[in-house]
């Protein structure tokens, strides 16, 4: 149990981490690469404000520390450090100059096709070849002009950015992986602590009570051997052995709970385990005006504890009697698929029955009350029966459709001492 709660709690938290984590990297590198189409938009909104033509700038023109001055970015000691060329078109569209003198990685011709692709796209700024930001300058007497701007450096340092910040990442994941693999053992100790003592507690008072509810069905029993049976006697009869049935579940289902090393399993023949509890079922059933239908592949073994499959079984086919409409049939299937074995039970329920499949396995949970106090019924049974299905690494889950209700078990086929 505590192997199990721990790596609970390491998925947890980990998953919590590495959700904050991307979301984090993510925004960062977002604001990154905003921030840089940003300043290439402001940059070719100078140039092109200046048609192209900007002068060369000093220390004493701009401040270089104004972050958010487009012109800085343009200037540093009298340098360019846009890399930018622009292509000139006439109103009738034809190409009227070419200006690659601020950037030398391309000719005259790449650039006046790129130009006549811009144009072509309909948009008046966006992107081409990824690393080229453009924007068109249209006037209605002069025609038309595409400025460019080279990104190739910024992207560059954006992809930098990007490996250093995920590597960061995945470091400190890491590192805190390994921080909360160290503390999960005491994180959870606790809450194993008082899961014990709250079982320890269940047995002790389980136990203790057995002693007084005998003497009180004792007593019950001699009174009605002196003054003859009468509702008073009979009453205390009733409410004493259903008490003594509910200390019994809690009992069990602690035990189910528990899973501890040294729980008795081996090599069972689960066919001949369900095959038997269908045959003490199928005269309840009967006498309850209902039909049990039972196809079990015979030969069928699994790893696990012979008398917990037994009662797991015991506690789906006692639902589905309890719970079944008069007269209906009630179905339990046992077969293997692939490297599973799949217990089911199906059965129709009363007209008008609401079941919340989620609350099922809740402890004293119970989806009819009224129904439930007719036929003695605590809302452990499922409890117990999902505890078991646990222990033995197998799933238990409800699904209801219409007026059926369906219970399917799924046992892993594993080799000894697997479990």
């Amino acid at each position: 149990m505590i192997k199990q709660l721990k790596k609970r709690f390491i998925t947890a938290i980990m998953s919590a981490a590495f959700a904050l984590l991307v979301v984090v990297l993510s925004a960062v590198n977002i604001i990154v690469i905003i921030n840089m189409d940003m300043q290439a938009t402001e940059m070719l909104k100078v140039i092109k404000d200046n048609h192209g033509v900007i002068n060369y700038m000093t220390e004493s023109d701009v401040d270089i520390f104004d972050y958010f001055n487009p012109a800085s970015h343009l200037a540093n000691n009298g340098v360019y450090t846009a890399r930018f060329f622009y292509v000139r078109f006439t109103p009738e569209g034809e190409v009227q100059a070419v200006n690659t003198d601020h950037f030398d990685m391309i000719n005259d011709q790449n650039a006046k096709e790129m130009a006549e692709q811009a144009i072509d796209s309909d948009k008046d700024t966006g992107y081409m070849k990824h690393s080229y930001k453009y924007v068109i300058d249209y006037s209605e007497n002069y025609g038309s002009t595409v400025y460019f701007m080279n990104l190739s450096r910024e992207l560059e340092s954006i992809g930098f950015i990007i490996t250093v910040s995920v590597a960061t990442g995945l470091l400190v994941y890491a590192l805190l992986f390994v921080i909360v693999v160290l503390v999960s053992g005491r994180a959870v100790r606790p809450w194993v602590e008082n899961s014990v003592r709250q079982k320890q507690f269940i047995t002790d008072a389980g136990h203790e009570l057995k002693t007084p509810i005998a003497i009180i069905s004792a007593n019950a029993e001699v009174l009605e051997m002196m003054n003859g049976e009468n509702e008073w006697i009979t009453s205390i009869k009733h409410q004493t052995n259903r008490l003594s049935d509910l200390i019994k579940n809690l009992l069990v289902l602690s035990k189910a709970e528990e899973k501890s090393k040294n729980e008795s399993f081996s090599e069972v023949a689960i066919s001949d385990i369900v095959s038997a509890t269908v045959a003490s079922f199928s005269a309840v059933a009967y006498r309850n005006g209902k039909r049990l239908f039972a196809e079990v592949q015979p030969t069928l073994t699994l790893w696990g504890n012979e008398k917990a499959i037994a009662e797991l079984t015991s506690v789906l086919l006692d639902n589905a009697v309890k719970y079944a409409a008069d007269g209906s049939k009630i179905e339990l299937n046992l077969y293997k698929k692939g490297r599973q074995i799949i217990l089911q039970t199906e059965n129709v329920l009363e007209k008008g029955t609401t079941v919340n499949t989620d609350r099922l396995f809740d402890r004293f949970y119970r989806s009819d009350k009224s129904r439930s106090r007719e036929t003695g019924g605590y809302g452990i049974g499922l409890s117990i029966a999902k505890a078991i299905a646990d222990s033995h690494k197998a799933t238990l889950h409800a699904e209801s459709a219409g007026n059926k209700i369906k219970f399917t078990v799924t046992f892993n086929i594993k080799k000894t001492g697997d479990i």
